[in-house]
Formats: C-alpha cells, sequence, structure tokens
C-alpha cells in the first residue's frame, strides 16, 4: 500500500509541476494580449464609430502573440528545470518526515507532495498576499490532497489537524492576514466558505490540547512550534469580531451549554422581575439575557480552551528535546505564548467572571493575569517582534481599563502604563458605568473574603 501511495504522491508531483507551467504560461500570455489590446483599443474605438467592422477584426488580428509556445525548447527546459526542483524538494520532505519516531508513512508521502505546493506558496506570500491572484490557485492541489487523504488518519489522531494549520492557516497568520474567505469543501476544492480559516485554526488548537499524536515528530515540529502563533491569531479571528463563536463551539458543546441553568446577575433579575414593567418588556429582557448568557458561555469555552492549551505547553517544550532548543534559539515563542495567553483570560475567563459577578482579587485567572502581563513587559525592548506584542496585547484600550480596574479596586500594579492616545489617562474610566459595576463587585467580593477570615 505504501508502494501505492508514493507513486500516486509522484504523480501529483508531475502534475503540479505541469499545472504550474500551464497556469503562469496562459497568465502572461494574456497579461500580454490584454497589454496590447488595450493598447490599441482607442484606435478601435474611433473606427468602431464609423461603423468600420473590417478594420477593426483586421487590427484584431495584427495584435501581436507572445513568440515561444508550449512546444517551445525554453518550455521543454522549464519544465525538466522544475520538475527536478518539485522532486528535490519532494524527496527531501518524504526522507526528512519518515525518519525516527514518524508514523502514518502512506499519509506522509502525500505530506511531502502538499510541501512541495506549499515551498511555492511561502516563496510567493513573502512578497504577495496568500490571497493573490497569483497564489491562491496554489491552494487547489493542496486541498485536494488533504481532502482525499484524511481517510488513511485514525479518528482521533489529531495529525490531519496540523496539516489544515500548516497548509491553509499559517501562510495568512504569519502576517496577521485575514482573508474574507477561504476554499473549504470536504467534495469540491473550489466551493468558499468564510469561516474555513476559523475552522482550520480552531481544529489545531483543539488537536494540540488534547495532545494525541502517533508521529511525535510531527507533534514537536508543528503543534508545540506553532501553537503560541495560532493562539494569537484566534484572538484576531475571534476576539477581534472577525467570526462568530458557533464556528468554534462543537455540537458537544452546544448541547452541554443548553443543559446548565441560566443565572442571571442582581440588576438582570430586577429587569426580569420588575412590577413597574410590561410583560412585553419583561420577556424582552428575559430574552436578550438568555442570549446573553449563552454567548458568553461559548466565549467562555473557546479562549479557556485557548488558554489551556497555551498554559500546558510550557511543561511540554521542557519535555521536549527539540522545543527546548528551540524556545532557546527563538526567545520570541515564549513572548507570544505569553501575549496568547494573555489575550484569552482577558477577553474570556476574566470577562465572563466579571459578568457572573464571580471576580475577587485573588481569583486563580486574574492573578495569572497579572503576572502574565509582568513578564512580558520585562521582555520590552529585547525585540520588534516583543515591542508589537506589547503594542497589540498590553497597550490597549481594554488592557488600560482592565489595569485602572485592579490597581484601583485591588491594590495590585498591573504592569504597563496608561495609553495617553486612548484619553486623559486613568481618570478617562473612573466614571464609566462598566468601570463602577466591576469595581464594586471587586470590593464586595474583598470584604466577604475578609470577614470569612
Amino acid at each position: 500500500m505504501i508502494l501505492i501511495h508514493f507513486i500516486l504522491s509522484i504523480i501529483i508531483v508531475v502534475l503540479f509541476t505541469f499545472a504550474s507551467i500551464l497556469y503562469y504560461y496562459y497568465g502572461a500570455k494574456f497579461i500580454y494580449w490584454l497589454f496590447h489590446f488595450v493598447k490599441t483599443l482607442p484606435g478601435s474605438l474611433w473606427h468602431l464609430l464609423w461603423f468600420e467592422m473590417k478594420e477593426i477584426k483586421q487590427r484584431v488580428n495584427n495584435i501581436p502573440s507572445l513568440a515561444w509556445s508550449l512546444k517551445s525548447r525554453f518550455i521543454k527546459r522549464l519544465f525538466l528545470f522544475l520538475l527536478f526542483l518539485n522532486s528535490s524538494i519532494y524527496i527531501q520532505q518524504l526522507v526528512y518526515w519518515n525518519g525516527k519516531g514518524s508514523a502514518n508513512h502512506s499519509a506522509k508521502c502525500y505530506y511531502a507532495a502538499g510541501n512541495v505546493v506549499a515551498a511555492y506558496r511561502s516563496a510567493f506570500a513573502s512578497v504577495l498576499s496568500p490571497s493573490h491572484v497569483l497564489t491562491i490557485w496554489l491552494e487547489i492541489p493542496q486541498r485536494i490532497i488533504y481532502n482525499s487523504v484524511k481517510p488513511l488518519f485514525p479518528k482521533d489522531d489529531g495529525e490531519i489537524a496540523l496539516w489544515g494549520y500548516h497548509w491553509f492557516v499559517y501562510p495568512y497568520a504569519k502576517r496577521f492576514n485575514l482573508p474574507s474567505s477561504l476554499f473549504e469543501s470536504d467534495w469540491n476544492p473550489l466551493v468558499r466558505d468564510e469561516d474555513a480559516i476559523s475552522s482550520y485554526t480552531w481544529g489545531f488548537i483543539k488537536a494540540v490540547n488534547q495532545d494525541n499524536f502517533a508521529d511525535k515528530k510531527m507533534r514537536d515540529e508543528h503543534a508545540l512550534r506553532n501553537l503560541p502563533l495560532a493562539g494569537l491569531y484566534l484572538d484576531a479571528l475571534y476576539n477581534g469580531g472577525m467570526v462568530s463563536s458557533s464556528v468554534f463551539v462543537s455540537k458537544e458543546a452546544e448541547e452541554a451549554i443548553a443543559k446548565k441553568p441560566i443565572e442571571y446577575s442582581e440588576w438582570q433579575q430586577m429587569k426580569i422581575s420588575s412590577p413597574h414593567s410590561t410583560d412585553e418588556r419583561r420577556a424582552y429582557f428575559k430574552k436578550s439575557f438568555d442570549e446573553l448568557w449563552i454567548e458568553n458561555q461559548k466565549s467562555y469555552y473557546i479562549c479557556t480552551t485557548a488558554y489551556e492549551a497555551l498554559h500546558s505547553l510550557e511543561h511540554k517544550w521542557e519535555t521536549s528535546e527539540f522545543m527546548r532548543h528551540e524556545s532557546t534559539t527563538h526567545p520570541s515563542l515564549e513572548s507570544t505564548r505569553i501575549a496568547a495567553m494573555i489575550a484569552m483570560l482577558h477577553r474570556g475567563a476574566i470577562d465572563f467572571k466579571f459578568d457572573k459577578e464571580e471576580m475577587t482579587c485573588q481569583d486563580p485567572y486574574a492573578l495569572h493575569y497579572a503576572s502574565l502581563r509582568q513578564q512580558l513587559m520585562e521582555k520590552k525592548g529585547s525585540s520588534q517582534l516583543v515591542s508589537n506584542l506589547i503594542n497589540r496585547i498590553v497597550n490597549h484600550i481594554a488592557a488600560d481599563r482592565m489595569k485602572y480596574i485592579f490597581d484601583t479596586y485591588c491594590d495590585t500594579n498591573l504592569s504597563g502604563g496608561y495609553q495617553l492616545k486612548f484619553g486623559t489617562g486613568p481618570s478617562r474610566y473612573a466614571d464609566r458605568p462598566s468601570t463602577i459595576k466591576y469595581g464594586k463587585l471587586l470590593l464586595k467580593n474583598k470584604h466577604e473574603q475578609m470577614e470569612m477570615k
């Protein structure tokens, strides 16, 4: 069976080489033709006004074409050169991913073929956008390979999720490019779905969190290494408001959330049961609060799942020889992990606990949030990437508001100064209703804890 898959993957490489020449050959030919057509268009339009159709036909026939064709010696040499180059990449990838600790050997034949395409996408993406017309077509052969190879994996193996992230998300994630849509279909690689990039990102994060990989090399070099960027990209996608929670919440999680009894805060209960309101008004408030409660539950599930996956990564890095070396060589990996955890805590667990009126100054999530901000700020100035992370995560208006709340009501000093570009410093948060509400909650819980002691 492995021999059959090996032969099929070689055929894919050959077909891709031929397809790429066809695509760029006819693309160049069309652009060349279009240039000369536009060049002669004013004259053609002028003659059209005088009904000289024969002259127009003659002008179109005189548009020059490319001097070389697919049968030319240049094309043949180009094909042989690209075939040699692609075969070299394929063999190198095949040998590398079938070494010590590897698994799913039949699938690795296709992974090596897909990485030939990934090499071209990476080269083009360094100059052009991954969704550029000259690069987006490269996703089609990868999509065909991905959908065809799924049956070769056990259902509980997370490796196929790594393929999806590596091929379809990473070209965008490394530049924080947020496309409006991506190719996504189980049966047709040309069908578009706006939520595709989110689905692959979330599938990858869940796979790393479950940590069930037969191929330990793939686990170390892809799963453990790439999770921090995936977590930060999830923050841009979900917390940035690009996609809804329904993309990430599985049917099982949604059913579990639906079974939980809905809890209302004091002011919500007051709105629902107010004797001074009409039945329609009370029903409206109840429906709105129910929807908000369910959405908050989903947000908590999403952000906490990602946070736990990132949090457990520290121990996994320590027990992986490859990642011990990588984290030392590339300290930005740890900075990215910290930044992603801050984002998930702030916009997930902490906001959720505030809404449920359960947040305290000594809450483990709050303490870890403060510790992570301190760790990230201590790395300030170490690299431009860390400075970008601080600007993205700490120098943010929501992070500023959180600093004011904890500094004022918990006697802490969250790292990071106030950003004057958001207003006049901490005074701008003092009279906000949400700040007052959260502050009263923290003070109330603080006094209750002191009385219990």
